[in-house]
């Protein structure tokens, strides 16, 4: 079963802005092919670090206040907030979970408690 999880306008406040650990935010859309490639490694990375770093997904078709709130121009978007409040790393298009680990400094994470 996944770790990941679906957020939308009303709950993104709850699952991000509020989250205790960190996240990584991957904001796709279903008719996005490099959407679709990319989620066998965020997948990797959520059964990876779980209870170190939580994955949630955003589809920008179904929640546009969300993505004019973000000011998401293309998908794929991976937003990492490394804490509560802190401002977002982005990556902007495909890329792999070693390239997710490298640039949000994954292995730095403390582990699970």
């Amino acid at each position: 079963m996944s770790n990941i999880v679906n957020a939308t306008d009303k709950t993104y406040r709850a699952e991000v802005q509020s989250s205790t650990t960190p996240v990584i935010v991957d904001l796709w859309a279903p008719w996005c092919q490099p959407c679709k490639a990319i989620n066998k490694d965020l997948e990797a990375i959520s059964e990876t670090y779980k209870g170190r770093v939580k994955v949630v997904k955003v589809n920008v078709d179904e929640n546009p206040e969300l993505v004019k709130a973000l000011e998401i121009r293309s998908v794929p978007t991976i937003l990492f907030y490394s804490a509560k409040g802190s401002s977002p790393i982005a990556i902007v298009g495909a890329t792999t979970a070693k390239q997710m680990i490298a640039k949000f400094r994954l292995e730095e994470l403390p582990s699970a408690i």
